[in-house]
């Protein structure tokens, strides 16, 4: 068990409670400042993992499969319930953008404005305008 050295453990008829600095709920994790930097850090760590298996799965280098195979398989992973916790500090928008800017960069072609790819900063501006 971890506990704050500066606080009393809790305890309940004898029964230590665990202190949890973090917690998941419904996919998104929440730590105890209520920011979603930990989210977009495991995120984007597990979308990183994604691209590199794309990338290593597809012989073929036929680039619109593998926008496809992106655009299917990595960006729901980066656009899960972004209505909650779109990323609003600049270190975790770039942190975000990061995982689509190093996929085009791996492609055999031009970067993002020939492969009609909108950032994901973009994407996450259109739908909250929509949801409103």
């Amino acid at each position: 068990m971890t506990f704050c050295s500066d606080v009393e453990p809790l305890c309940i008829s004898g029964a230590h409670l665990v202190v949890c600095y973090s917690v998941r709920d419904l996919g998104v994790i929440v730590n105890d400042s209520l920011t979603p930097s930990s989210h977009f850090a495991k995120i984007t760590t597990i979308a990183h993992q994604r691209v590199n298996i794309l990338l290593l799965s597809f012989t073929s280098r036929d680039v619109a499969i593998l926008v496809k195979a992106f655009v299917t398989y990595v960006r729901p992973l980066l656009k899960y319930n972004t209505v909650f916790w779109t990323p609003y500090l600049k270190g975790d928008i770039h942190t975000m953008e990061n995982v689509q800017r190093r996929f085009t960069k791996r492609l055999p072609a031009e970067r993002r404005t020939k492969l009609c790819l909108p950032t994901l900063e973009l994407r996450r501006i259109h739908s909250d305008l929509i949801v409103l």
